[in-house]
């Protein structure tokens, strides 16, 4: 009995280019994902960042909101434990001071307004960058030290100002501006460039 066997396997040819094709897809699918992670990365740094800078633009807002006695001025190392009221404009207002609308004893028989400050302050120049620094008295009379307020390890400012207005009838208002990126590698970058005003609900 004669038995006609036609079962046979793959040849060369044929396995080269099973794995050529093989290779080309692995390789397309591959770098999708890579892409997927890359920009989910991308996003999650951007959300933080974003938090993180909406946080302090939200809290200094307020502060000067309820505020009084705005201070503008492009001198960062300005004693401003005591003075005068006075605004700014354009871009070189690096520095505002104001009088809170929190209160401690001054020692006598009334009360004071403690003196919050915040300011831009540059940290390189090449690249040019700055960082936003805050200071608030605690007590009357107390020395403001000045703290970073902003993640630097996410956070650079490429550039940010103070300009404040004087109105009518005891009442000023402040333009605030940050530009900047967060990321650390060149491919994740996010820019962003924010912008508020702010207008004293208290007179002087």
């Amino acid at each position: 009995m004669k038995i006609n066997n036609t079962q046979r396997g793959f040849t060369m040819l044929e396995m080269i280019v099973s794995l050529g094709i093989f290779t080309v897809v692995a390789v397309i699918a591959v770098g999708t994902l890579v892409k997927i992670v890359g920009l989910n990365r991308q996003a999650q740094t951007l959300q933080s960042s974003m938090n993180n800078l909406s946080f302090a633009l939200e809290s200094l807002s307020r502060e000067i909101r309820m505020g009084t006695s705005f201070y503008c001025s492009s001198d960062l190392d300005v004693d401003v434990s005591s003075f005068s009221p006075r605004g700014c404009s354009g871009s070189n207002g690096r520095l505002l001071a104001f009088r809170s609308s929190k209160t401690a004893p001054d020692g006598g028989s009334s009360v004071c307004n403690l003196i919050y400050s915040y300011r831009v302050v540059q940290v390189s120049s090449d690249p040019l960058l700055f960082k936003l620094e805050k200071a608030k008295q605690s007590d009357c009379g107390d020395t403001l030290t000045y703290h970073s307020i902003l993640d630097e390890n996410n956070i650079f400012l490429t550039d940010g100002n103070f300009n404040v207005y004087k109105g009518a009838g005891g009442y000023s208002w402040a333009d605030i501006r940050f530009r900047g990126y967060s990321g650390n590698r060149e491919n994740e970058l996010n820019y962003f460039n924010v912008q508020t005003s702010v207008s004293q609900r208290m007179a002087d």
